[in-house]
C-alpha cells in the first residue's frame, strides 16, 4: 500500500528492478544447475546460503571490518535493489539509476562467466571424447 499515488517514474524504476533482479536469478541459478553441481541437495543449500547473504548484504558490511566489508560487494546485489526499492524516493533518481546499472551490470558479468565457463567445459568434454 502506497502513502500516495504511484506516478510513472516509480513505476518505470519498479519495472527495471523487478526485471533485474529476474535476471540476477536466473543468472545466479546457472551455477547451480545438475551440470555443475551433481548433488541437488547441497546445491539447493548453497543457493540458499547465497540468497541470505545477498539479501542481507548492506547490513552485513554494516557488522562486517572495513578492511573485508568490501567482499560483500561480490554478493549477488538483491541488498541494494531492496533498498533503492523501499528508499526510492529518498535516494533520488541518481542513485537509483547508478544501483539499476550496477544489478544489469552484475548480471551481464556473470552470465559472460558463466557462457566462458560452459565454453571451456564443453570444448574439453569434446576434446576427452575424441581421444
Amino acid at each position: 500500500m502506497f502513502d500516495e499515488p504511484v506516478g510513472w517514474s516509480r513505476f518505470v524504476i519498479a519495472l527495471m528492478a523487478h526485471i533485474s533482479l529476474s535476471g540476477l536469478g536466473a543468472a545466479v541459478a546457472l551455477f547451480f544447475q545438475s551440470g555443475w553441481i551433481e548433488n541437488q541437495g547441497r546445491a539447493a543449500g548453497l543457493m540458499l546460503i547465497l540468497i541470505v547473504l545477498s539479501i542481507a548484504g548492506l547490513s552485513l558490511a554494516d557488522s562486517l571490518p572495513t578492511s573485508i566489508s568490501i567482499l560483500v560487494y561480490l554478493l549477488p546485489p538483491a541488498s541494494p535493489m531492496i533498498d533503492m526499492l523501499m528508499h526510492s524516493d529518498q535516494r533520488g533518481i541518481a542513485r537509483s539509476a547508478y544501483t539499476l546499472l550496477f544489478s544489469f551490470g552484475y548480471t551481464a558479468v556473470l552470465l559472460i562467466i558463466y557462457l566462458k565457463a560452459a565454453l571451456a567445459k564443453d570444448a574439453a568434454e569434446l576434446i576427452r571424447k575424441a581421444g
